[in-house]
């Protein structure tokens, strides 16, 4: 139940962040990693986030989206920290 949640959380998360990115690049590398999660390709999704992260592109949204994958892996520290940097790169969370 707890993963269906994350993925129905994350989906609906999705329609907000194409609402609110302004950069083509950045919606697709989130919509493929996006994809990689869903599909279970934990590393893959991981590796697509921080490709946003470093490009600077919508890196509250990537940082909320590793924070999810890292819960999924049980990495909770991982995950908390991740979710601090989201927080603290954008207000709207």
């Amino acid at each position: 139940m707890g993963r269906n949640f994350l993925i129905c959380l994350l989906i609906s998360f999705i329609f907000a962040f194409f609402l609110s990115c302004s950069n083509i690049k950045a919606m697709s590398l989130m919509a493929i990693g996006n994809y990689e999660y869903i599909r279970g390709d934990y590393q893959g999704a991981i590796s697509t986030y921080y490709n946003l992260v470093d490009g600077k592109q919508s890196a509250a949204w990537a940082y909320y989206n590793l924070g999810i994958v890292y819960y999924s892996l049980g990495e909770y520290e991982s995950s908390l920290r991740m979710f601090s940097y989201a927080k603290r790169d954008n207000d709207f969370f």
